[in-house]
């Protein structure tokens, strides 16, 4: 309607990179558009549309209406940055005493929330800012410290020549996900050890995690282990507990599908491949399911696997973040 491009050219002539939903709120008041339904429905339209950046699937995002995308890129790159091309200003690093909080950073992947006031100043929307990176998937709390407000960026994670870590070679719980057909996009693995590590966090009994370049080691439970390794073209899960195998290809796949939808434009394409310890190899999933493969397609199992779709889970991607981990069980 007219007025809310009436609206829209006054929200975009402030000339700010973002405004507070409430002072949109009163530029459309002027505007003559009073509903809050019809604030949101015309917000929601200019989203859409790619005019601004508006998202509601927490408070704080709900908070903050964009006008100029490259601030958020410029806010998240101020975080996921090389060490090498990207430097800090030491000089202020040091005056703020956080040279400790900068390595640990580059060489855990872990960032307090004093070192991230510093990068983004002390005027930064940091709860939006901190929730638009969960959301993406960059980031995720770290509660395994002891420490208030730490957050794991896996994208950070330094390599290493030893970053590769070693699982029990006899364990039959292991498959691959195979994307030699095309490609394993960029962050496809760090956005997935930031959904495990999110979901690891809410068991009854858990350990931190162990985090290497491309490879780690989350606790689900009393001596429940997930494995994930990340090669050029393949990723390899490996469950610790036989009877749980089947539990965690099934998360995965609803994982990898949230990253699909959320993150990836629905790119990306993949072929299960799981282990048969009777033929020592791993063979299609297709095939394991005929065969009925344990522990992949045994009796407790089959039922809800004869159903599950590679490609599609089922489970609706448009589900903000803790409603899709809660689902996950």
């Amino acid at each position: 309607s007219v007025k809310w491009m009436k609206c829209l050219d006054r929200i975009l002539a402030t000339k700010r990179p973002w405004l507070p939903l409430e002072e949109v709120k009163s530029i459309a008041k002027i505007c003559n558009i009073t509903s809050a339904l019809e604030i949101n429905t015309m917000l929601e339209l200019f989203h859409k549309l790619g005019v601004i950046f508006w998202l509601t699937s927490t408070d704080a995002l709900k908070s903050i209406v964009t006008t100029n995308p490259s601030w958020l890129i410029d806010a998240v790159g101020k975080v996921i940055r090389d060490r090498e091309h990207h430097m800090f200003d030491m000089e202020k690093i040091e005056q703020h005493a956080l040279e400790s909080e900068v390595e640990r950073m580059f060489s855990k992947g872990i960032v307090s929330i004093d070192l991230l006031w510093h990068l983004w100043g002390e005027d930064a929307q940091i709860e939006f800012l901190l929730d638009l990176m969960r959301r993406s998937m960059l980031l995720s709390d770290w509660k395994y410290s002891g420490k208030d407000q730490e957050y794991l960026v896996p994208a950070l994670i330094g390599n290493s020549e030893h970053s590769r870590l070693q699982y029990p070679v006899d364990i039959p719980g292991k498959c691959v996900f195979d994307f030699s057909e095309t490609f394993l996009p960029t962050g496809v693995y760090e956005r997935l050890v930031c959904l495990l590590v999110a979901q690891s966090v809410n068991q009854i009994q858990t350990y931190e995690p162990v985090l290497m370049y491309q490879s780690c080691k989350v606790c689900f439970g009393k001596d429940l282990f997930v494995f994930l390794h990340a090669g050029e073209k393949q990723l390899t899960l490996v469950v610790t507990k036989e009877r749980e195998a089947s539990k965690y290809l099934s998360m995965l796949l609803s994982m990898l599908n949230k990253i699909q939808f959320d993150a990836m434009n629905n790119s990306m394409s993949w072929n299960v491949k799981l282990w048969s310890a009777g033929e020592g190899q791993y063979v299609a999933y297709e095939d394991a399911r005929e065969s009925r493969i344990c522990p992949w397609f045994d009796k407790e199992t089959a039922a809800s696997y004869d159903n599950l779709n590679i490609k599609k889970n089922g489970l609706d991607d448009r589900l903000d973040l803790d409603t899709f981990l809660g689902s996950l069980g």
